[in-house]
């Protein structure tokens, strides 16, 4: 299983690139990154070449989620051990 595993992640590369594979699983790695609560009120939506888009429940989350935006792309620095994610956009 792990060389049929293998063999796809390197077509998937060859056709998109070395970064997307990484990019996809620090989108869908949203929620264990940012934590239940902040999960429950945003919504991961895409990332493109480093950056994060987010959707936000409301303006009153938006903004504390800025104020935490170091702290959240930190996290994924050290859960990756590398810059995938370099911004988080809240929208």
């Amino acid at each position: 299983m792990d060389q049929i595993n293998g063999a796809v992640r390197k077509i998937v590369e060859n056709i998109t690139g070395k970064g997307a594979i990484k990019e996809y699983e620090a989108y869908k790695n949203w929620p264990s990154i940012c934590g239940e609560r902040i999960a429950s009120v945003t919504e991961a939506q895409t990332i493109i070449s480093g950056i994060l888009y987010v959707k936000v429940k409301n303006s009153v989350w938006r903004q504390e989620l800025s104020m935490l935006k170091p702290e959240i792309i930190n996290k994924y620095q050290k859960h990756f051990s590398s810059t995938i994610v370099k911004d988080v956009v809240f929208r």
